[in-house]
């Protein structure tokens, strides 16, 4: 079955190029997003990975300190991978009281 020229492997791989300019995602990435959890004041509480065996999208959250949420948005923006962030602030507003900022993140592909 012809693959078509420059696209060895997955089919998967082909829609994506096509569709939005993106391969799968290195895994030095991967490892540096992983890196992310082992600061201070930052958890890493859900991962999915999606696409086998190399993976094309990678989608999560962390839970950090509100003192280095900053930070940690600065990095993921900083990545050769482009991250869609949404990003929501706990605690009580009125009072100024900002338990944990949880910081949703999804791949969007490289830069």
């Amino acid at each position: 079955m012809d693959q078509g020229e420059g696209y060895p492997g997955r089919g998967s791989e082909r829609i994506l190029q096509d569709r939005i300019g993106q391969r799968a995602l290195p895994k030095e990435d991967l490892q540096q997003l992983v890196a992310f959890s082992q600061q201070d004041g930052v958890e890493l509480v859900d991962i999915w990975i999606y696409g086998q065996p190399d993976p094309d999208v990678v989608s999560g959250s962390f839970q950090v300190n509100p003192e280095v949420a900053a930070s940690v948005v600065q990095d993921l923006i900083r990545q050769r991978v482009r991250y869609h962030l949404d990003i929501f602030p706990y605690g009580v507003p009125a009072l100024g009281v900002r338990d944990i900022v949880q910081i949703g993140f999804t791949s969007r592909g490289l830069k």
